[in-house]
């Protein structure tokens, strides 16, 4: 920052700065003497970034922190590596000044190449100067007791020279030459074998080597540059997508005014920038053009914590993460909403880099078990590359040209590499990142947003030198980041994509293969083709109801929002209760406008039929098994059952309190009564229901059973709450405490739905825990004034065996599955069974009056 954009303004008034000085900065800034606040983070960086300098005050830095390493004449502190390594990096040259030549310190002074380090670090001695009976070490260990030990020097038979250590004599050899495995002979070096010998291509000669550059880049002090274009560094700052011309460090706004924009990325092919947005029930991925035109939504719906993405400009496909999801996604850039799921079930996923030459995509996990993951384009071949000595890898960039991968650890404050084929991994950068997030490399510069410094910097790839801070402005965090040039662009293998007939996403098959995989969102399936997605009528669907129309949702899939109607039933209607049917698309309703009636409603063929007509309707319930619908009494708290074979109703259980509640439960074979305080387990012809009593059921409006955790989700309307009672047992326990008014509530493929009084939001969790909560807006088909009920329609068949036996039976009237086997018949109120068992025939007793 050297204040060159404020050199020709005029001087403020001196109200405003006084005004100006008297102001307070926040807690997490600096204030300068002038009054400018910048982060803390900002002093003591070796930038000036007050305009008097004062946040780099020698006073305010104090030499606060000792150097472990090597410490330059100005002060400054270095690795111990980069001591003689050919390249100046203390301002005053002493890293480089004396290499070559006796010098103090012992840095890069190495016994296999002729040089003797004394003991108390003092002193770099060549190999003459050692057992010469001259100490040149201040303690003397140049001519210790080993000058006069055998063997010696004389006792080998070194093809260069012998230099008398501690340990014993050692042969060394002359520059470019190293020893061999006899340790005697020197062999030449293999300098294209050491990291970064060369910027990229490497010949190795006898006792020396030459570099040379790939297509499109020329050589300049020792690097390959770009020959031409200039690379466009593109970076989100929550607010702002911005890009940064890398050499005129020119920039230029792609968009503003944002809500919380996170991961970034360009499609050189489109010209389009991506970016992900996180703001809170309304997370998108979204795109536009360089000018910040044409801004156009890719993802809307089935997102939670997209953060990372990068784009496969050759197959024509954006892949990111999404850390609440728990998984990584990919969609089309081509098709209208195709995304799928490539990897699922990912504890804590972070970054994520494609290698198009290999068709590989990696991203990080800093889960309890940290790992480096590369997996195929097509999400096979999964494979951890590293896993050891992880922390928070956080920030990830593929090098495309020498076949490696770096990445960042925000916990261990490092930048580190590793080879493709998992091997040489090195530090990078272990004494500057403080809080990296994201990272992009190009040509021999490696970038990084840092949370902590809330800047861009970069550095030399191999070395970590050459540390500059591209990007430094005050309220500004930089966080998602990457590189575009057209060098970095269409380098890959032909794409197998091209021209597919895949109807969502097009996956290509690992290298060698010139083939491809088909993929689909979550609420649709390939069909035999393996080309289309379509509807899968075994899939579950979650339904929603409205005073008057029914809707299938998608929560769960990625794409466009898709809440297709499914049916608008006619004025005046007033939906108060839906269920769903597990066994085939048909779905029941309580319909209590004009004169009430109980409606089934096919939702594949859209048609309807009135079961039942009246105003005395409340829950509802169905028994896939029995072909048997329960239902509330409201007028005389009874809950009857109607068989929908037969089309006879019998009362099942009455009550002396209003029944807020019911819910029949297949795998169990048990009807579940709500009522305030409390709730009964019915297993119908049984005189001797189990009661469950809680005055924690203020009231128990609507229930749903998970097979997956064995428990009874209860949504409480006036506690406020979701209530979880684990089968068989004598407590109800809070899972969803201090929420809204419960209306309804729904369980599909393991999250727990439910909706709310006057809210137009769904909202879920996962029915294994409570912890994060996810919602999805649905202001666009629902009204605070509407009446709202969730249910689930054509959900998976369960796993644990059930009887069937009505199924098949020949009852006149109501047929009542037993727990195992078999099944009885009941009859309706004022007759009995014939001796067959299966048929009912009037019986009127004689107190009793007949109609």
């Amino acid at each position: 920052m050297d204040w060159s954009d404020e050199a020709d303004c005029k001087d403020e008034e001196a109200g405003v700065e006084a005004e100006t000085l008297a102001a307070t900065c926040a807690g997490t800034d600096y204030q300068c003497g002038d009054g400018l606040c910048i982060p803390v983070s900002w002093t003591c960086d070796e930038q000036e970034d007050c305009h008097a300098g004062d946040d780099e005050d020698p006073k305010l830095c104090g030499k606060e922190s000792e150097c472990h390493q090597y410490t330059c004449g100005t002060g400054q502190c270095i690795p111990h590596r980069w001591v003689c390594d050919g390249g100046v990096d203390c301002d005053d040259g002493s890293d480089e000044a004396a290499c070559g030549q006796e010098r103090n310190g012992t840095d890069s002074c190495k016994h296999e190449q002729g040089w003797f380090p004394c003991q108390d670090g003092s002193r770099c001695l060549l190999a003459d100067h050692v057992c010469d009976k001259i100490s040149q070490c201040e303690d003397g260990s140049d001519e210790g007791s080993f000058c006069s030990q055998k063997p010696d020097c004389s006792t080998l038979s070194c093809s260069h020279k012998c230099i008398p250590t501690p340990a014993g004599p050692t042969c060394y050899c002359q520059p470019g030459y190293e020893l061999g495995a006899d340790k005697a002979s020197c062999v030449d070096v293999d300098e294209c074998q050491e990291f970064g010998a060369c910027s990229q291509g490497c010949q190795n000669t006898v006792g020396s080597f030459t570099c040379s550059c790939m297509e499109g880049y020329v050589m300049q002090n020792n690097s390959c540059l770009a020959v031409r274009g200039e690379p466009l560094l593109f970076f989100s700052t929550k607010s702002e997508v911005r890009g940064l011309k890398v050499r005129s460090m020119e920039y230029f706004p792609v968009a503003t005014d944002l809500p919380y924009s996170i991961g970034i990325g360009f499609d050189s092919l489109g010209g389009r920038v991506y970016w992900t947005d996180v703001e809170a029930g309304k997370e998108t991925l979204l795109s536009a053009g360089l000018d910040g035109s044409g801004t156009t939504e890719l993802v809307t719906n089935g997102l939670d914590m997209p953060e990372d993405l990068v784009v496969d400009e050759i197959n024509r496909n954006i892949y990111f993460t999404d850390s609440v999801r728990k998984h990584l996604a990919v969609c089309s850039l081509e098709s209208e909403g195709g995304c799928s799921v490539l990897i699922s079930d990912i504890e804590q996923p972070r970054a994520v880099a494609i290698h198009h030459k290999k068709r590989l995509v990696m991203f990080t996990d800093w889960g309890s078990k940290p790992a480096i993951v590369q997996v195929a384009m097509d999400g096979t071949n999964r494979k951890d590359l590293v896993t050891d000595d992880l922390i928070w890898p956080n920030g990830l960039a593929v090098d495309e040209v020498d076949d490696r991968v770096y990445w960042s650890d925000a916990k261990k404050d490092t930048v580190e590499s590793i080879h493709m084929d998992g091997s040489d991994r090195r530090v990078i950068l272990d004494m500057v990142a403080k809080h990296p997030f994201s990272m992009a490399v190009f040509e021999d510069s490696l970038y990084w947003s840092d949370w902590e410094m809330q800047e861009i910097v970069s550095c030399n790839k191999f070395t970590g030198k050459n540390f500059q801070t591209l990007v430094k402005e005050a309220g500004i965090r930089p966080m998602g980041i990457t590189i575009a040039h057209p060098l970095l662009s269409h380098s890959g293998p032909p794409s197998p994509c091209q021209g597919s007939p895949c109807s969502h996403v097009c996956l290509p098959h690992p290298l060698p293969s010139t083939g491809y995989t088909c993929a689909c969102p979550a609420h649709l399936s390939l069909d035999s083709t393996g080309k289309l997605c379509k509807s899968s009528p075994q899939a579950s669907t979650l339904l929603l109801s409205t005073s008057a129309q029914v809707f299938s949702l998608h929560p769960q899939s990625i794409g466009k929002t898709n809440n297709e109607l499914l049916a608008v039933l006619p004025s005046p209607s007033l939906i108060t209760s839906m269920e769903g049917n597990v066994v085939d698309s048909m779905v029941y309703m309580v319909n209590r406008g004009k004169n009430g009636t109980i409606v089934s409603f096919d939702r594949e063929i859209d048609e309807r039929m009135e079961i039942l007509t009246g105003d005395q309707f409340g829950s509802i319930s169905y028994d896939p098994l029995s072909n048997n619908l329960f239902w509330v009494d409201i007028h005389k708290m009874d809950v009857m059952v109607h068989s929908l074979s037969s089309g006879a109703n019998l009362e099942v259980m009455t009550s002396t309190s209003s029944i807020l509640s019911i819910l029949f439960v297949p795998e169990k074979n048990r009807l579940l009564v709500a009522e305030e305080g409390k709730f009964t387990v019915v297993r119908l012809g049984d005189f001797v229901p189990k009661v469950v009593l809680s005055n924690k059921l203020k009231s128990p409006t609507s229930m749903v059973y998970c097979s997956a955790t064995d428990s009874v989700f209860i949504g409480d309307f006036a506690g406020h709450a979701i209530f979880k009672w684990k089968w068989g047992s004598e407590e109800v326990d809070h899972f969803m405490p201090n929420i809204g008014e419960v209306v309804s509530v729904a369980v599909d493929d393991g999250f727990l739905y439910w909706m709310e009084k006057s809210g137009t939001t769904l909202l879920w969790v996962s029915v294994y825990n409570s912890d994060e909560l996810s919602w999805l807006p649905l202001g666009a088909i629902a009204s605070p004034m509407d009446m709202l009920s969730l249910a689930v329609s054509g959900s998976p068949a369960s796993k644990v065996p059930m009887n069937m036996a009505c199924i098949t039976a020949h009852c006149s009237h109501i047929c009542i599955n037993q727990d195992t086997t078999g099944f009885t018949c009941s009859c309706p109120y004022g007759m009995d069974l014939a001796r067959d068992k299966l048929t009912c025939q009037a019986h009127c007793a004689e107190n009793v009056f007949s109609c």
